[in-house]
């Protein structure tokens, strides 16, 4: 199963605010999660008559799958993200029959929040998140909420075994080439001829990372190398390896070496 032509398309993510106010949505037309990012509240969901009251705490979300009624009402202006998936995208990426989401409201979960918050922080910074990057977070978030809370409660098969020796050259000599291209996890994938979700799985057990981790580790090695050099400034190494700007580089390669570009070179 493909996921190529953009994870925007398959996930709508968006920061939402708004004032007191009632939610009527007769029928859902995507599997929805509905996380509040900002101080607790309490909402109120319609059920056969009568209102059910939940407390939902920061980082606290709802799952209301696709095709459910969703009528809920709040009393103080609120916060949240909204995560909209298209269809039968998780069933068809898992490779499940009969999947579907159960209903979920004002739980909590980690997992979910960081998902959340990270997507929340590319947005706000307005640097576009690179396609290989969007793809890891859809798989993750797909993978823990097939496991955590689909409504048959089957186990997912959890691929096993690694990716063999032949298979991790051509994906490191195609890593080498095109490091400065936006390709994404479907590309890998397809080079060793496995659907996304069993690559990612057969890579990190391969090389201890996700793939987009092991690309981003990669990208800093040659930025070291060619800022050593000295032949290029930050912003032509930025663009040499396909970051949006000398800022977005730079966060980039504090995440991953503890220091910033300039203060690495000092060294």
């Amino acid at each position: 199963m493909s996921i190529q032509g953009g994870i925007s398309e398959l996930f709508k993510i968006e920061v939402q605010c708004h004032c007191p106010k009632q939610l009527q949505q007769n029928n859902v037309t995507r599997d929805r999660l509905v996380i509040n990012i900002g101080e607790p509240k309490l909402i109120e969901i319609r059920r056969p008559g009568f209102w059910e009251q939940r407390k939902y705490n920061t980082g606290d979300f709802s799952i209301v799958p696709y095709g459910q009624e969703n009528i809920v009402r709040w009393f103080e202006p609120i916060k949240f993200i909204v995560v909209q998936i298209e269809p039968g995208f998780i069933q068809r990426f898992l490779q499940m029959k009969d999947f579907s989401l159960a209903e979920y409201r004002g739980i909590s979960d980690r997992i979910v929040y960081d998902f959340a918050m990270g997507m929340k922080q590319e947005m706000e910074q307005g640097q576009p998140a690179a396609e290989m990057y969007m793809q890891s977070l859809a798989i993750s978030l797909s993978v823990h909420l097939g496991t955590q809370y689909q409504a048959s409660g089957k186990p997912i098969y959890a691929p096993k075994g690694k990716l063999s020796s032949l298979q991790l050259k051509q994906l490191l000599e195609y890593c080498n080439v095109f490091l400065r291209e936006d390709f994404g996890v479907d590309d890998l994938a397809a080079l060793v001829h496995l659907s996304p979700f069993h690559f990612t799985r057969l890579f990190k057990n391969t090389v201890g990372v996700a793939p987009h981790q092991f690309i981003l580790r990669m990208k800093i090695e040659r930025a070291k190398q060619l800022m050593k050099k000295g032949e290029s400034t930050l912003s032509q190494v930025a663009y040499e390896l396909g970051f949006a700007d000398q800022a977005h580089l730079s966060n980039a390669f504090r995440k991953i070496v503890g220091i910033s570009p300039r203060q690495y070179l000092r060294l």
